[in-house]
């Protein structure tokens, strides 16, 4: 079991149409560099099946690289050897079909991603985004961690996916999110309530 994740209780309608005036104000954007690349590492890493086989392993550093080009300026420095991958199958396998989201699973995907929790969650996003969200800086901030100390933790992360899940949020503002981002919005309510989290994250930086 998660530890509970204490956060101020998001308004997601409030925050996608706040979003969306900033949008339409060209006050914010989505860099065109992620709005093209996103379907192009989802459908890459949707190829995953953590079998343990030469082909998989393959694919999975090339999947890593993809994802570390959402990283800048991080660089993806550790390279993932078969035994970890190996031992990073079945956990992989749990978090992909089932949603699991155990502090020992995270923490298995955690070191088979340059044991960075940011990469990690960016992973899992890509390999399961029905069932993972990112988590990085600017949600952090929203959520109230201002710190990579206190932000980058795999207990942290596997809380706040449990948290943001069971968060509700209207197909109202999925939809106008979604259109924001470039995506449909059939199985991104996840990607949705996190992208509007990092805005008000990122708002929150500037106000400082």
């Amino acid at each position: 079991m998660t530890k509970p994740f204490k956060a101020p209780e998001p308004d997601f309608d409030r925050l996608a149409q706040q979003t969306h005036t900033a949008f339409a104000a060209g006050e914010r954007r989505v860099d065109a560099f992620y709005k093209h690349t996103y379907p192009v590492i989802l459908r890459e890493c949707s190829k995953l099946a953590f079998d343990g086989m030469e082909l998989d392993y393959q694919q999975t550093q090339v999947c890593l690289l993809l994802v570390y080009s959402w990283m800048s300026p991080s660089r993806l420095d550790k390279k993932v050897t078969w035994a970890q991958y190996r031992s990073a199958c079945a956990p992989l396998d749990r978090m992909k079909h089932h949603g699991s989201c155990t502090l020992a699973d995270v923490n298995s995907a955690v070191e088979l991603v340059n044991d960075s929790v940011v990469g990690a969650s960016k992973f899992l996003h890509f390999v399961a985004p029905q069932q993972f969200s990112i988590w990085d800086q600017h949600v952090a901030r929203y959520c109230g961690f201002d710190h990579r100390y206190q932000y980058d933790s795999p207990d942290l992360y596997a809380a706040y996916v449990d948290w943001l899940r069971s968060r509700p949020i209207s197909e109202q503002a999925v939809t106008l999110t979604a259109g924001l981002l470039g995506v449909t919005p059939e199985g991104q309510q996840l990607r949705c309530k996190e992208f509007l989290l990092f805005q008000a994250g990122l708002k929150l930086k500037t106000a400082r």
